[in-house]
């Protein structure tokens, strides 16, 4: 019963435009629990979330990868870490590489040099990459032995060839072309040749 009495003269002294910015009192011995942030504490989580914009900068680190995830979604966090290879951990790997083979102690070997893949790292989710590889066999500049190899997966001779993208004809490397047969009707006008 007093706490309602309490919550009354409560919304009657402080609810409203015209209430707004009085100063509040507190009867019957009642304290007061902030619930929001005051502008210090909320400073202070902003200056946090700067610290680590600043880290990431300095290290050249998207800052999703310090675990400071505001900007980031489902849909572009893939991206994110595409990018964060290509940006930050490629000039890296391409300055080793260059110092590796300037070398010529490092490589006994003439016409030899050393090169890091990071293919694996870069690769997108499993339909994008389905649809990399189907796209390259079915145009005919991959065969699926190169996309199994990608894969890591096993690819047997049978998967040595490519596909001519006019009519799919199997072609195996080191073969030639296999000529139309004339008795074939005309698939392109739909009649006899």
């Amino acid at each position: 019963m007093q706490a309602e009495r309490l919550r009354g003269e409560w919304d009657r002294f402080h609810e409203g435009l015209l209430n707004a910015h009085r100063t509040g009192v507190l009867s019957k011995g009642a304290t007061y629990s902030r619930v929001s942030l005051s502008a210090a504490d909320a400073q202070l989580i902003e200056t946090r979330q700067f610290g680590i914009a600043e880290v990431s900068r300095m290290l050249r680190i998207p800052p999703h990868k310090l675990y400071e995830l505001s900007r980031s979604t489902n849909n572009n966090i893939e991206h994110q870490s595409i990018e964060a290879i290509t940006d930050s951990i490629q000039p890296w790997v391409e300055r080793i590489e260059a110092w590796l083979n300037f070398d010529p102690d490092l490589l006994s070997v003439p016409g030899n040099f050393i090169e890091a893949s990071l293919e694996g790292k870069l690769r997108g989710d499993s339909t994008a990459r389905a649809g990399f590889y189907s796209r390259g066999i079915l145009d005919g500049w991959m065969m699926p032995a190169t996309a199994a190899r990608l894969e890591n997966q096993p690819a047997g001779a049978e998967l040595e060839y490519y596909l001519r993208p006019l009519n799919m004809a199997v072609i195996r490397p080191g073969q030639p072309d296999p000529a139309p047969d004339p008795a074939a009707p005309d698939t392109a006008t739909g009649g006899d040749a």
